[in-house]
């Protein structure tokens, strides 16, 4: 068996003080799943699709700009916090 460093062991004593106390974080993470995300895929694109169509229907000739916001669009949902305020892309 392995033996545990000193920061190993405060690690496991500060757990177990946690749970001792009551005060012990049971909250689980749920990542979505091969079709969640497939789904959710597919509706990111129906929706920078449509917005696109939109931008080039007011704007002829802006096909730059639709790829901006495409891009756009993508960097920002994979980068902002989500819910429990850490970055999706260093989760």
């Amino acid at each position: 068996m392995k033996k545990l460093t000193q920061e190993e062991k405060e690690q496991l004593q500060a757990m177990v003080n946690r749970h001792e106390a009551g005060t012990e974080d049971h909250t689980i993470e749920h990542y979505a799943g091969f079709w969640m995300r497939l789904v959710a895929s597919f509706i990111d694109g129906v929706i920078v699709s449509v917005v696109a169509y939109g931008i080039r229907a007011l704007l002829p000739m802006s096909s730059i700009l639709a790829m901006v916001f495409g891009w756009l669009y993508f960097a920002l949902v994979t980068t902002l916090p989500d819910k429990s305020g850490s970055f999706s892309g260093n989760a």
